[in-house]
Parts: structure tokens; sequence; C-alpha cells
């Protein structure tokens, strides 16, 4: 709703926030679900991060539990500690794919050669600080689950007319849920 000067007032703009998260939720009604998505973090200090990204992802992804899991697959030697990370994780089916999924710890990588053209150092070699879950540890696909989406009657129509104007009854008295009026005058007008 406008107010002179083209202020929005607190119930027109809230009105406008329902309306606009109605058809955000009917839009990802008709959607569905993905069945498959990523994560990629960057220089992250735990794995929390990454339980955190991966249930925040709008899919079919996997729990916090297989995320633990699979991070400490990719860690068998207990090396990570408290090394900042880099983490790629991608999943289909809920499942996360070992073979696409990896973890970086910068801090592992050997130090770069010496150039021969510099004479400097080179950068760390990250792909040998990548490390990736044994793909024999690799989880079945889950089975999908198809919902049928579950679609809302109407509402019943209103066979009575609102009061008249000045007498105030409930809303239960108003739809006809209530079995009996609150008042004798009540009675009078429902006859």
């Amino acid at each position: 709703m406008y107010m002179p000067g083209g202020a929005i007032t607190n119930s027109g703009r809230l009105a406008a926030l329902a309306h606009g998260l109605e058809d955000q939720a009917a839009h990802l009604e008709a959607a569905g679900v993905p069945d498959s998505g990523s994560a990629q973090l960057d220089d992250v200090a735990s794995v929390n991060d990454l339980a955190a990204a991966v249930l925040k992802h709008a899919s079919n992804g996997p729990s916090a539990a297989e995320a633990f899991a699979w991070a400490a697959a990719c860690d068998t030697l207990d090396r990570f500690g408290a090394h900042r990370r880099n983490y790629r994780v991608t999943w289909t089916g809920g499942v996360i794919d070992f073979t696409q999924s990896y973890t970086q710890v910068p801090a592992l990588a050997p130090t770069g050669e010496i150039s021969s053209y510099t004479g400097r150092p080179l950068p760390p070699d990250l792909n040998r600080a990548t490390f990736r879950a044994p793909a024999s540890m690799q989880p079945k696909p889950r089975a999908a689950k198809i919902v049928a989406p579950v679609v809302e009657s109407p509402a019943a129509p209103i066979s009575k007319a609102p009061p008249a104007s000045g007498r105030l009854i409930t809303v239960g008295a108003y739809l006809g849920d209530e079995a009996r009026p609150h008042r004798k005058d009540d009675e009078a007008v429902q006859s």
C-alpha cells in the first residue's frame, strides 16, 4: 500500500514479501527437487563448513553424516588437522561421487622445484596435495523417492452472509464451525 509521498506501509511491504515467497514456493513445488548437485568450498578450516554447504544445497544431497564419512575417507592418515583446505564434492541421487570429489590441503603440498629459467622456486604442486576417498568405498546409489504433488482442495464456499455492521461474531461462527450461538441475539439471526 502506498502512502502520500511514495512511502510504502509496513503491511504493504509484508504483503509483497508474502506474495513473492508464495510464487517462489509454487515454482519450487512445480520444478521438483534436483537429483544432483555440487559444492565448492575454498580455504575452510573444517569439515563442518562442508557439511553445512551440502545441507543448504537445494537438491537431493547427502546427509551431514555422509559428508563427514567421505571427508574422513579422504584423510585416512589423519594429516589434515587444523590446516585450511578446499573441498569439491559432487553427488547424484543423494550419494557423493567419489571419482569426482576431492579435498585439497595446500599446506601439505611439497615445495616447488627450482625453475631453470628464473632460479626461483616454483609454486607448490596442488595436484600432489589432492586427496580422494577410495573409489572402492563408493556407496551404492539410493533409490529415488517419487512423490506425487499434493493437490489442495479448494476452500468450501461460505454460505452465510456476513453479520450486520456493528455486530461482531467469531470467525468460527462466520464460517459455520461453531455448533451453537454465543448470544440469544445470534439465535434470532440464524433462524
